[in-house]
């Protein structure tokens, strides 16, 4: 989790261009789906998330190392475009049945206001978790 919180702030910290953008939005939807609500983690979503996450990141970091030598065999690059079209709506099923698996237990959240800003408050506004949660699942919308 620290590592995905420097790289939102390193992120924040410069002038961004569209991929770096994305890794950064990225970053934030992997801290929220991993600490949001933790009961989440009983839903049949987490596996899928994870395998998506784990194979996706490796494959990355592997091409970025070779990359560094210019030693990127054919094949890594194959894979790292290839997969893409499996892993990425694997990965984005499994957030969202993770996100919407979590529902339950964020209204019970919802009821102890752990997550909640309510008024009055400096800001002078109020925010739900419950229905962060439900814009964050439409966010996923094409």
């Amino acid at each position: 989790w620290g590592i995905i919180l420097l790289k939102t702030l390193h992120g924040l910290s410069e002038h961004l261009t569209w991929p770096q953008l994305y890794s950064s939005v990225e970053a934030e939807v992997k801290l929220f789906q991993t600490l949001a609500i933790l009961e989440a983690r009983e839903s049949m979503g987490v596996p899928m998330l994870l395998l998506a996450w784990s194979v996706t990141e490796v494959v990355r970091y592997s091409y970025y190392a070779l990359g560094l030598f210019n030693a990127v065999p054919y094949f890594l690059t194959w894979i790292r475009y290839t997969f893409f079209i499996v892993l990425y709506p694997l990965g984005v099923t499994g957030e969202l049945l993770t996100l919407i698996g979590s529902l339950p237990e964020a209204s019970f959240v919802e009821e102890k206001k752990y997550y909640s800003l309510e008024m009055p408050n400096a800001l002078n506004m109020s925010i739900s978790f419950y229905w962060v949660l439900i814009g964050a699942a439409l966010f996923y919308i094409p």
